[in-house]
Order: C-alpha cells, then sequence, then structure tokens
C-alpha cells in the first residue's frame, strides 16, 4: 500500500511538472484546448467552405433565425467572447474568418477594402446557401455590415454595428491623432506593442502572463505584412467613406458603442443613426472599443433584446 501512494505521488508530480512545463513552453497548446472549451461551450463547430478560390473557415451552432457575425481589424471567429454562446441558445449563429485573417486565406495582392470584403462576404453567404439574415459586424465587421446591407438591403433583418469603423464627427478619437501621425497602432510584432494596441481598443485589457502576450505578439508578426497592407487600405478608405451608403439600408439597426472608445469616438453611435432610417443607439458606459468584450452582459442585453424585436 505504501509503494502503492508513493508511486501515485510519483506519478501526479510528474504529471504536474508537464502541466507547468506545457502551460510556460507551449502557450499554443493551452489556448488551443480552451478554444476547443469555448466552442463546447457555444455549441458550434468548425466548417469550411471554398469561395471564389479562398478557403472559408467558420463555425456554426445553434438553432432559429440566422445570425451571421462579422469580426473586426485583427480578430478571427473565436474571438466573440460570451457573446457567441448567448446567441446560439436563440439562433443559429455563423461565425467566419474573414480573407486575410485567422485561418483564412491570404493573398498579397488582393483587395481588401471595405467594399471588397462585403462583396466576398456575400459570395460566402450565397455559397453556404443564406437566403435572409441578421447581421452582427464589430470595427472594420462593422463597417463591412454596413456596406453589405446597403448593396443587398433585402438579404438583411437585423443590423447590429458594434463600434464601427466608417464615419467621422467633430471629436476626434485617439485612433484618429495616431493614424494623422503615422502609427499603425493596431498592428503589432512584439510584447510591448501588443500592450500598447490592447490598451487602445480594451478600457480593461485582459490581463495575460508574459509567455502568452509573447505567443500572440509572434502571431502578429507573421501576419504584419499582410495586416499592414489592409490597415493601409483601410486608412486610406478614409473615416468617412460610408455616409452616403448609409440612407441605402433598410434593415433596423442597433448601433452599440463602448462609451470610452478611443478607436471611433462615441459621437459616431448619434451620427450613424442620423443617417439610416430606422435606426436606435445604445451607449454602454465603463466600455472601449470591445464592448462585447468589456462590458458583455450589458452588450449581450441590447444585443439579444434587439433581435427579439426583428422579424
Amino acid at each position: 500500500m505504501k509503494k502503492a501512494l508513493i508511486s501515485l505521488s510519483v506519478a501526479l508530480g510528474a504529471l504536474a511538472v508537464i502541466l507547468v512545463g506545457v502551460y510556460y513552453l507551449l502557450p499554443g497548446a493551452v489556448l488551443g484546448v480552451m478554444v476547443k472549451a469555448m466552442r463546447l461551450n457555444a455549441g458550434v463547430e468548425l466548417k469550411t467552405v471554398t469561395v471564389e478560390g479562398m478557403t472559408w473557415p467558420y463555425l456554426e451552432g445553434g438553432t432559429g433565425d440566422t445570425v451571421l457575425i462579422i469580426h473586426g481589424f485583427g480578430a478571427e471567429k473565436d474571438m466573440w467572447g460570451e457573446l457567441l454562446p448567448a446567441l446560439t441558445k436563440k439562433y443559429r449563429v455563423i461565425a467566419p474568418d474573414l480573407p486575410g485573417f485567422g485561418e483564412n486565406s491570404r493573398n498579397p495582392s488582393a483587395d481588401y477594402s471595405i467594399p471588397a470584403q462585403a462583396e466576398r462576404v456575400h459570395a460566402f453567404a450565397q455559397k453556404i446557401g443564406l437566403k435572409r439574415f441578421n447581421l452582427i459586424g464589430h470595427s472594420m465587421g462593422g463597417a463591412i455590415s454596413a456596406y453589405y446591407a446597403s448593396l443587398y438591403p433585402e438579404t438583411v433583418g437585423g443590423l447590429v454595428l458594434m463600434n464601427s469603423f466608417g464615419l467621422r464627427t467633430p471629436l476626434v478619437s485617439d485612433g484618429e491623432v495616431l493614424l494623422k501621425k503615422g502609427k499603425r497602432f493596431l498592428l503589432y510584432r512584439n510584447e510591448s506593442q501588443y500592450d500598447r494596441t490592447m490598451g487602445i481598443v480594451f478600457l480593461h485589457p485582459p490581463a495575460l502572463p508574459s509567455h502568452f502576450k509573447r505567443y500572440l505578439a509572434a502571431i502578429g508578426a507573421k501576419n504584419f505584412q499582410v495586416h499592414s497592407r489592409i490597415f493601409d487600405s483601410l486608412s486610406r478608405e478614409g473615416f468617412d467613406f460610408l455616409r452616403s451608403r448609409l440612407p441605402m439600408i433598410k434593415a433596423r439597426t442597433l448601433v452599440l458603442w463602448g462609451e470610452k472608445d478611443r478607436v471611433f469616438d462615441v459621437s459616431c453611435a448619434a451620427e450613424y443613426c442620423k443617417g439610416i432610417r430606422s435606426c436606435r443607439a445604445v451607449v454602454v458606459p465603463e466600455s472601449g472599443h470591445m464592448v462585447f468584450m468589456d462590458t458583455p452582459a450589458e452588450s449581450i442585453a441590447a444585443v439579444t433584446a434587439f433581435l427579439g424585436e426583428v422579424k
């Protein structure tokens, strides 16, 4: 009995050493396990489809009316936090990686402008058989969603724009100031740049150990070239390119904004609703650009309440 206990203690000690080693030496593996756990919790599965020569990985789960959610710059399909499992409780949710991001195809010479990406989203939606659906977009994904809704109004039932790119107001954001100085403030290649970016997009940046930050910064460095091209393309389009498209949007629209957004000033929320015929704005206090992560409960309540009203 004593030998068995000693053997068990040794085995448990060895397992603990292995787990600690994995945690510190293989952060990618740890994050991979976390992603799988989050997908399981949300009830989604990974699917893939080829659209116009590009490979689109996407998550799909839940039943009910369809909700297509479009991520922002530098994000991907698994970065929806608590919003994804909240939506799959009542809806069929589809969350793709956009071309140039996540596991989607990367073509250094491709056009990654908002109109081009909106057309790609349309091709993706057609490929998987979507006819009419609700559309949610955040930041760059919000601009793509708004442009899409202006191009194909008959396909969008309800539209949710979260801290969306595409409009300028007299109140200049920190992001605009940095942009005018030539700073690509959403790009990072090292740990300090990663911290800078997180400090801009989050009001309360998530606490991560340094070895996880280094791992994520290395991914940022790997994507730096193509993401720089996309960032520069968006910068050239300008902060106000959507204004003329807003009257073409027929969908009922919710504009959700973090009050302390440093990327796009909160005054943009009211500006969107001036241009969209059926629109209401919800401003969330104590929240930044990543509104659905900074304040998940308030964001989820606003989005689900709105979707419940859409026919």
